[in-house]
């Protein structure tokens, strides 16, 4: 298998969709880091990546908007593996929006969740990720790429970590290190989409 025993890191681990891709990668045997806010979900998750891999998970109670929790994330994979093969951005809120509604609370929890948890982690683990000439994927949205009703402030920080997509891959292509994002649609019976209202009349 592809990924045996490599290290994939999971923001937004512990439920929806960060889960189901913590668990994918322990099918493949990798060594999953998975990183929430709830314990008790980390916990659980990290008990089903265990026993799919062989390998014991790694939990990590984190937030990754707070710098000091992000570099206590880099600091424990350096620790514990010395490497990282694959970091999954895919921790985020969300929170529907125009700009009749828009505020700038909403503002500043997209940004600094969505945006600068993906970027401080990113740039914090490069040196491990040219190490290991590993992969980013980030975990974004179709209001990046098109208008969605709605989705004012969240489409923000979407579009820029499109765009800081592309420039990691430029920029770390050269070292064998690959950068791509994936641009989801609503994902039903997730958390994220039931806290939002969406959906609802």
């Amino acid at each position: 298998m592809a990924f045996r025993d490599k290290v994939v890191l999971v923001t937004g681990g512990s439920s929806g969709i960060g889960k189901a891709i913590a668990i994918h990668f322990s099918k493949e045997k990798a060594k999953v880091v998975i990183i929430g806010r709830t314990k008790a979900t980390i916990d659980a998750v990290k008990d089903i990546c265990t026993a799919n891999s062989g390998n014991e998970a790694l939990g990590i109670q984190a937030d990754v908007s707070k710098d000091a929790d992000v570099e206590m994330i880099v600091n424990k994979v350096s620790g514990t593996y010395g490497r990282l093969d694959v970091l999954v951005n895919n921790a985020g809120v969300f929170i529907s929006d125009d700009i009749f509604t828009a505020t700038m609370e909403n503002f500043d929890a997209h940004i600094n969740t969505n945006l600068r948890g993906t970027f401080n982690l990113t740039r914090l683990f490069v040196p491990l990720l040219i190490k290991s000439q590993g992969n980013v994927i980030n975990i974004s949205g179709v209001e990046a790429v098109k208008y969605w009703e709605g989705l004012l402030t969240d489409s923000l920080s979407k579009v820029a970590i499109q765009h800081l997509t592309k420039y990691v891959a430029y920029e770390l292509g050269p070292k064998k290190v690959r950068s791509n994002s994936v641009a989801l649609g609503y994902v039903t019976g997730t958390k994220i989409i039931e806290r939002a209202n969406i959906g609802k009349t």
